[in-house]
């Protein structure tokens, strides 16, 4: 997260459910190792990370056409 977002309007933002959107927040400070889930994702490159994105807004385009056929 950047210094000027609020983790919980980020989250809030990200949708009800955890099995999409997870945020992991850790103190840059205090904290010297990340847990393996979160270490995964550290090292994405831009195309990566741009396509993860890519793939979340289909879904959420296609969940909001379900609930507008409904």
């Amino acid at each position: 997260m950047r210094e000027d977002e609020y983790p919980l309007l980020t989250r809030v933002m990200l949708g009800p459910h955890e099995d999409v959107a997870r945020i992991q927040i850790v103190d840059r400070h205090s904290t010297s190792e990340v847990s393996n889930e979160v270490a995964q994702f550290i090292n994405l490159s831009l195309a990566e990370c741009s396509a993860i994105l890519e793939r979340y807004h289909d879904e959420e385009r296609r969940q909001i056409a379900n609930i507008q056929a409904k």
